[in-house]
């Protein structure tokens, strides 16, 4: 039996079942890999104290949006319960970076989520973008029981998944940070694009 696997411009390569299980194998490796490498660089960077001055500014930033914007797509967190997560993922050169709001659900609904929010420090400042960035909900964890709230570590790690995996955070193959992943998510059409939001 062989498994044809797509490749770009749609080109297909023929593989053994042998193969393809071989390929995926390096592949859930490689992924595990890349999660440990991103794991102990948060946790890095926590130590180092880079993410408290990142956190406080989101925190202040997210908490006026909630308060203050008219716009219904931030002003709805006023009626959960949400938090900023402590984990940051930045840049090679710690001056961008990526943070997560956790909103739980309420009464009536059935998923809670995580928003992706980025920042760039400009002048020693930092600012920071809603607009455009991630959302995955979560429906349910494997590893709970019945009515136990999703733990805060699982969706985390959901996230870094994603981070490393459809995103491209890493460059491919390796731990070393893929600046691309920043560049096309923090340029000036992003910024312009927020700014208008916010105006709303």
């Amino acid at each position: 039996m062989i498994v044809c696997i797509l490749l770009f411009m749609k080109k297909c390569k023929i593989l053994t079942i042998e193969q393809y299980e071989q390929r995926k194998s390096e592949q859930r490796d490689l992924r595990n890999k890349q999660l440990e490498c991103l794991r102990k660089q948060i946790e890095q960077d926590s130590v180092l104290g880079l993410n408290d001055e990142f956190l406080l500014g989101l925190k202040e930033q997210f908490d006026y949006w909630v308060k203050n914007l008219v716009s219904d797509k931030i002003k709805f967190y006023s009626n959960y319960d949400y938090i900023i997560s402590n984990k940051v993922v930045f840049n090679k050169e710690k001056n961008q970076g990526i943070g997560f709001v956790i909103r739980y659900r309420g009464d009536n609904e059935t998923f809670d989520d995580v928003k992706i929010l980025m920042g760039e420090k400009i002048k020693d400042k930092w600012y920071y973008y809603y607009k455009s960035y991630f959302v995955m909900e979560f429906t349910n964890c494997p590893l709970c029981k019945n009515g136990e709230p999703i733990p805060q570590n699982y969706m985390e790690e959901r996230m870094f998944n994603l981070l490393v995996g459809t995103l491209s955070y890493y460059k491919e193959g390796t731990c070393n940070i893929n600046n691309e992943f920043y560049t096309r998510r923090i340029n000036d059409k992003v910024r312009g694009r927020h700014k208008e939001f916010i105006k709303k």
